[in-house]
């Protein structure tokens, strides 16, 4: 995974995978240097099996997006 930034080390975007709890001193989710809409988070899916739904979370305000 590659992203636009990422605000320190224990924000990578390693971080950036559903329920992953903290390890160590790595925080619980990726998080941009940003907070503007020019923030992204990739992922190769050529690396991965790919399911025909994806759900991404907003771990500030809580809520889940889907598309199913």
């Amino acid at each position: 995974m590659k992203a636009s930034s990422t605000l320190d080390a224990n924000h990578g975007p390693g971080r950036g995978r559903l329920n992953q709890g903290p390890t160590g001193s790595q925080g619980t989710a990726w998080c941009a240097a940003e907070s503007d809409s020019d923030q992204y988070l990739q992922i190769d899916l050529s690396k991965y099996n790919i399911y025909p739904n994806s759900i991404t979370t907003d771990e500030v305000a809580g809520f889940i997006r889907g598309n199913p």
